[in-house]
């Protein structure tokens, strides 16, 4: 399963989204989770997509336990040190 975050800020919101895909080639996601916030509730983008990622992930383990998981993110780096930590 592919998990994918994107993070955008427009004027004063922020708008977050994390999805899980069957796969990295997967047209339409299984499921997203959307969310918006102020911008000044943004801390660490890093932080916010690390823990965004996490989310989609035990979604994914949720639907099949034994998948393989993938990440990507428009958050420069994040999804490279998150996979690696989560084959720990």
């Amino acid at each position: 399963m592919h998990i994918v975050h994107e993070l955008k800020i427009e004027g004063e919101t922020v708008n977050e989204c994390v999805s899980v895909y069957d796969s990295a080639a997967a047209v339409k996601p299984r499921e997203s989770f959307p969310r918006s916030y102020p911008v000044n509730l943004l801390r660490d983008p890093f932080q916010s997509a690390a823990e965004s990622l996490s989310i989609g992930a035990a979604r994914a383990q949720k639907l099949d336990k034994n998948a393989r998981l993938t990440f990507s993110s428009n958050v420069p780096k994040v999804a490279e040190m998150f996979a690696e930590e989560w084959s720990r």
